[in-house]
């Protein structure tokens, strides 16, 4: 984090931030900042969307959170959600305590930094904003991976 609150971007190191990022460079709460765009609204180039996109997790959550009906979950949801994807995927069951640090500490700030949720820190709540780039490229994985 640096000094003003924002993520410091030149280091590009998601493993060491004590928190999920919820405010923005202005301190403004992320999930109200941005509370008025349109769903769909994020402009990703293909390498970010492929980057986010490589990782079997974060398509789990990108799948779930288009398929929730308000387009958000709390982060107990969405863990509660991988373990059990997990556990259909590879026959084993993760702990539930590792698959949460990840998503907190990996995965959303990633999601996050991108544009393509923002993060409630109060009431632990993801919400998707989506990227039409970003589910078109899921939507071809997906497919792929059936």
């Amino acid at each position: 984090m640096s000094e003003n609150g924002g993520n410091d971007e030149s280091d590009g190191n998601d493993g060491d931030r004590d928190d999920a990022p919820a405010e923005c460079d202005d301190g403004r709460d992320r999930a109200k900042a941005h509370d008025d765009r349109p769903a769909g609204s994020v402009t990703l180039s293909l390498d970010a969307t492929l980057e986010l996109l490589a990782n079997h997790d974060r398509r789990a959550i990108v799948a779930y959170l288009r398929d929730a009906s308000d387009r958000t979950a709390t982060v107990s949801e969405l863990s509660d959600h991988l373990v059990e994807r997990r556990a259909e995927r590879t026959g084993e069951r993760p702990g539930q305590s590792h698959v949460y640090s990840t998503l907190y500490h990996i995965h959303i700030p990633k999601l996050v930094d991108a544009g393509v949720v923002d993060y409630d820190a109060r009431t632990e709540e993801v919400r998707y904003w989506g990227s039409e780039r970003l589910e078109t490229w899921h939507d071809r994985i997906e497919r792929n991976e059936s």
